[in-house]
């Protein structure tokens, strides 16, 4: 049975994931009705994200959309939430932890607005392992469970379908090697205490900032340089990444390059790298956890 919290209690629970103060009362005005078609579809996605561990495939609504269908997923998100808390308290977790992870809901709002100029939300994809306790943020960094999918080559302490963990960098304070050591050596101890029952010896990294591109574009004790020499590369493992640096350092994908302003040192070498007909590319990494 979905059930959706008051508008006081929904008002709270957006703020305190990030959502910013201007579009939660957009939001709520979209809420959805019962015994509308809405509330049908709401109601089944609620269902798939407390029941499946599968990623969600739902259509993204348009950025023209009607309110009641941008915000949809979102309710179906929110609605979600206390099955969240509930897991994440029977595992032991402090709810801190839970409420820092689920703050990529305001990441994501944050996102579509940067994207399409107006708000909404299209990120379930992302959001449904947050909401399913699939993923964690421990400090700087994100972890969420996988298996190894590569061939790490006949020297890796492991081996393609071995367990790990995924690691992933929220936008927002600097990628300060300190704060990235915290992370990384909160990791391995969290998911034995918090999801016993499998070992992880080793985290898997795959971005835009492991494109070793960018080692010319930065200065060589700069973070992201830093961060980069964490990880032994997965040699022949390569993805297009313009995209993603479209999307995560410029915040619209679909964005003209010609248009582009950029602000800072890196910014303005991007940019010049792309107008000039470069392109960027995703790379894999590979790191031991700390014990």
């Amino acid at each position: 049975m979905t059930n959706l919290p008051d508008d006081a209690a929904a008002h709270d629970l957006l703020r305190r994931v990030g959502v910013p103060a201007d579009v939660v009362p957009e939001i709520l005005a979209a809420r959805p009705a019962p015994a509308t078609g809405e509330w049908a579809q709401l109601a089944a996605w609620h269902h798939e994200l407390v029941t499946e561990s599968s990623p969600t495939l739902w259509p993204a609504p348009g950025p023209d959309a009607p309110a009641t269908r941008r915000w949809l997923q979102l309710w179906a998100i929110v609605a979600a939430v206390p099955h969240t808390l509930k897991l994440d308290a029977a595992r032991g977790i402090d709810e801190d932890i839970t409420w820092h992870t689920l703050a990529d809901i305001g990441i994501n709002v944050d996102r579509h607005i940067s994207a399409h100029g107006r708000p909404g939300f299209d990120g379930a994809f992302w959001v449904c392992q947050h909401v399913r306790g699939q993923i964690y943020r421990l400090g700087r960094l994100q972890f969420n469970v996988m298996s190894i999918t590569f061939d790490p080559g006949p020297d890796a302490p492991f081996q393609a379908g071995d367990p790990a963990l995924g690691v992933h960098i929220p936008p927002g304070s600097p990628l300060d090697p300190a704060a990235c050591d915290d992370s990384l050596g909160r990791a391995r101890g969290f998911f034995a205490r918090h999801l016993p029952g499998t070992t992880y010896r080793v985290a898997t990294c795959s971005s835009w900032l492991l494109d070793e591109q960018l080692i010319g574009m930065v200065s060589a004790g700069s973070n992201i340089v830093r961060f980069q020499r964490r990880f032994t590369p997965v040699a022949g493992w390569s993805e297009p990444g313009d995209e993603d640096v479209l999307r995560f350092v410029f915040g619209n994908p679909d964005a003209d390059v010609e248009a582009l302003r950029p602000r800072t040192t890196l910014e303005r070498a991007m940019v010049e790298h792309l107008r000039a007909g470069g392109h960027f590319r995703n790379r894999l990494g590979w790191l031991p956890l700390p014990t």
